[in-house]
């Protein structure tokens, strides 16, 4: 048997036994790396899976041997550009915990113990080392999925930490999202499932650029379930400050699918209705054979490029539909064409990628501008949704827990159970502030206490967003009322 390679180049491999991988993987590890450095074998070898004769284990041919191909196959060493920073100070290496009780009744306690000075000298060296290098991309593995406090605060800190740093192409990856994006991408971390960096999604359509001059900013790069005031400000004062400035024709905001439209009913709310503001997003992964992303971002970026979007507010492409981000709602998990306005309708579509609109621009009668460029924070309102047999003290839980207001997501027009309702009354005298919306699809709703209020049109998510930024804005019960009035 011929040699199988010859080696060109030696490189010598650090080894940390047990440090976040035990010890006897370690030494599996170490031997795989000795058999992978002996590059030849002698001549006439025998190998384990070779057999004497012919027909032992014969087999038919494999007609699609690509489908076995791994992942990696093309990766070459010169491929593999990472750097990896990682902190072993704080957390557990704190030394905070300890031993108590006897045996055989001993317990331990090990305390992670994270700080913010901790976490920002790790964020600001690793945002200096992205800087540095030619890509400027920047990863945060975390596991604040499971870890909600000491995990949470990393993401934190990496997200203010961030905002000094505009070039940077920053991505936050779950420690399982990152395995499985490791091997998809190899020489540097991207998406494995939910979310792509604004970069690529603009590389993976190259027609863009000759529709218009499109500049990319990360926001965030995350699941939209994730999305928080603090993002919403961000985008809103990115949204204005485009709408102020004489170079930019228009926004496209790439979102997921999952709250885009309460994100987009937060701008109609927030930002002048002037240039285009257009959302867009997915139903279908990247990795589909069909995938609907890259054609929805070119009609995306058409649309915020035309001026027939201009005075219409924010607005959400999707499925070759054009539709309004004040009345959108996406109405399934899977098709398409999940976002709709069903009483409402849409406003336009895309013929031969062109948009065409069935309307001049008009404004929804409801709609209700909020200036907050001096807020920091938005109240804590909550949703409570109406079913048989309703525990009612729910209610009084949310209130504990620091809610000013209250959406019911009630039962057909404004139905809500009877020991539900006097929970409400007592929650009202307290001063919270309850909006009685709907749990269909469509339709409004009317106010079942006298002194409550009635949502009309809107969905309890976006009757939340209305009534938080009606409490942070100071309103009045009366002034909450007439904003909710249609």
């Amino acid at each position: 048997m011929s040699s199988t390679s010859s080696p060109s180049r030696y490189y010598k491999i650090a080894t940390i036994p047990g440090d976040g991988i035990g010890i006897e993987l370690t030494q599996i590890t170490l031997q795989v790396l000795k058999k992978c450095s002996r590059s030849h074998l002698p001549l006439g070898t025998d190998l384990a899976d070779s057999q004497e004769h012919e027909s032992v284990r014969e087999r038919p041919p494999d007609p699609h041997p690509a489908r076995n191909r791994s992942p990696l196959r093309n990766c070459q060493s010169r491929d593999l550009d990472w750097v990896i920073i990682r902190e072993n100070s704080e957390g557990k290496y704190a030394g905070q915990g300890g031993i108590t009780h006897a045996a055989p009744y001993s317990i331990a306690t090990e305390v992670a113990v994270f700080t913010y000075p901790g976490i920002e000298r790790v964020m600001r060296f690793a945002f200096e080392t992205a800087r540095s290098r030619p890509k400027k991309h920047l990863t945060l593995v975390t596991k604040s999925n499971a870890q909600r406090y000491g995990m949470v605060l990393w993401d934190l800190v990496f997200y203010d930490v961030a905002k000094e740093y505009p070039k940077a192409d920053i991505l936050m990856r779950a420690i399982e999202n990152m395995t499985a994006a490791g091997i998809r991408t190899r020489t540097w971390v991207e998406s494995a499932t939910w979310t792509i960096s604004i970069q690529s999604l603009i590389d993976a359509v190259p027609t863009i650029t000759q529709i218009t001059i499109v500049k990319g900013e990360q926001v965030a790069n995350f699941r939209s379930t994730e999305v928080t005031s603090p993002i919403l400000f961000d985008l809103c004062r990115r949204a204005r400050t485009a709408n102020e400035s004489d170079d930019c024709a228009g926004v496209v905001i790439t979102h997921g699918t999952d709250t885009l439209e309460e994100t987009a009913f937060f701008l109609s709310l927030t930002v002048p209705w002037k240039k285009p503001i257009v959302f867009v997003g997915a139903m279908r992964p990247a990795t589909a054979i069909s995938a609907d992303g890259p054609i929805n971002l070119l009609q995306a970026v058409t649309l915020a490029a035309s001026p027939t979007a201009m005075g219409r507010g924010p607005l959400v492409v999707l499925n070759d539909r054009i539709s309004s981000g004040f009345y959108i709602t996406k109405s399934s998990a899977n098709a398409l064409d999940t976002f709709k306005a069903p009483e409402q309708g849409h406003l336009g579509y895309f013929d031969n990628s062109q948009p065409k609109f069935f309307y001049s621009p008009a404004s929804p009668i409801g709609l209700h501008y909020f200036d907050i460029k001096d807020m920091i924070d938005l109240s804590q309102v909550d949703i409570v949704y109406g079913y048989q047999g309703l525990n009612p003290h729910i209610i009084t839980e949310y209130v504990r827990a620091g809610a000013k207001g209250l959406i019911l997501a009630t039962m057909g027009n404004g139905g809500w159970t009877i020991a539900g309702m006097e929970v409400v009354r007592q929650v009202i005298q307290e001063g919270v502030v309850v909006v009685h919306s709907h749990r269909s699809q469509d339709g409004a709703v009317s106010s079942s206490v006298d002194i409550s209020i009635s949502s009309g049109l809107l969905s309890p998510q976006k009757s939340r967003i209305m009534l938080q930024l009606a409490l942070s804005s100071g309103y009045t019960l009366d002034q909450t009322k007439a904003i909710f009035e249609i």
